[in-house]
């Protein structure tokens, strides 16, 4: 018997978990759910879905075992929890929800209803990643003790609701800088922030003025419409094992680069780079020595389709899963504990 699933979201990322449910055998999505009705129908007619609806009531009426959450970060938390009440397991975009309160909130929606809550942290399904969970696992790295993360961009306001803090909740960091933190504290075996100290700022804006390179704008973009989120973060974390963490983000900076990111682990054994190339750096013989492995880079589509199928497993088969909405909520503490910190000009205590 299929999987029936609803997609509720009929924006970009949506696209990609719809594309992912399609590759797989036994699931059909039945209903696909979005407050633009020509965006809802136009996503069924793409995806061969049944059914296009406007409320998401109307699409838990359909008696569906999952449903993907793609949707405006302030709607998260309410959708979510309607969705494990009416005894549907749910996937969730990142990040779970707009603040602590609410990730605890859907969390304990979970447990109540003995429903699946899986956060969407994509990136903890790329190839490299992967590879280098299978690195820390074996102890290649040993100890990781510290680690640095960057994904910075030149004018990368991607517009619509996710330059309105209302809707998003932040910027960069709540966009950008939760993949970055997420990645990082998995492969460091998930300590828990103990402390953070950090800084935003908020100094270029939109820059929809800006013609040139093409970047990826939101599906509600409006060059006119100004920027209300920061466009940078500078955050140092530390965790509770003693390790410490250093994140930097932005949507607009005057660089050199459109684009660049970064994401190193030091261990007391090697130390890792994932980003931009994948390189484990140690010494043998007396010698420093850097490796290359050869790990086959993802198209973009390749780790959403990972994650769902993972997904599918855990809701059709019972198997463990890799994003609990635990970590979630641990996400959650660490980005409201960085824009605290931002608000206040000190350093702020995890609890």
């Amino acid at each position: 018997m299929a999987v029936r699933i609803g997609v509720i979201g009929a924006g970009t990322v949506s696209k990609h978990h719809m594309e992912a449910y399609a590759k797989l055998k036994d699931v059909k999505v039945e209903v696909v759910c979005d407050l633009n009705e020509a965006r809802a129908r136009k996503a069924a007619s793409t995806y061969s879905i049944p059914r296009a609806v406007m409320n998401h009531q109307q699409l838990l009426n359909e008696k569906l075992d999952a449903v993907s959450i793609c949707t405006w970060n302030n709607t998260h938390a309410d959708l979510t929890i309607d969705c494990l009440k009416a005894g549907v397991n749910v996937i969730c975009e990142k990040p779970p929800a707009m603040n602590t309160a609410q990730a605890v909130e859907m969390l304990n929606a979970s447990k109540k209803s003995g429903k699946l809550l899986m956060i969407g942290f994509t990136k903890r399904f790329t190839s490299k990643l992967i590879a280098v969970k299978r690195l820390v696992d074996d102890g290649v790295l040993g100890n990781i003790y510290s680690a640095r993360a960057a994904f910075l961009r030149r004018a990368g306001n991607p517009g619509g609701w996710f330059a309105d803090i209302k809707r998003s909740g932040g910027g960069p960091l709540i966009d950008l800088g939760v993949h970055n933190i997420d990645q990082a504290r998995f492969l460091m075996g998930k300590p828990k922030a103990k402390t953070i100290s950090a800084v935003t700022f908020a100094k270029l804006g939109l820059r929809g003025n800006i013609t040139e390179p093409a970047r990826w704008l939101s599906a509600d973009f409006d060059p006119k419409t100004p920027s209300t989120v920061e466009d940078q973060t500078t955050a140092f974390i530390r965790f509770d094992n003693g390790a410490a963490l250093s994140v930097d983000v932005s949507y607009s900076q005057h660089r050199d680069t459109d684009e660049q990111t970064y994401l190193d682990l030091y261990g007391d054994k090697a130390g890792v780079s994932l980003e931009p190339k994948l390189v484990i750096s140690s010494e043998n013989n007396d010698y420093l020595t850097d490796t290359f492995p050869w790990v086959a880079e993802d198209v973009y589509q390749k780790p959403f389709d990972r994650e769902i199928s993972h997904f599918v497993d855990c809701v059709r088969d019972g198997a463990v899963c890799l994003n609990p909405a635990e970590d979630g909520v641990e996400i959650m503490k660490i980005l409201d504990g960085i824009y605290e910190s931002a608000r206040l000009s000190r350093e702020v205590q995890i609890s």
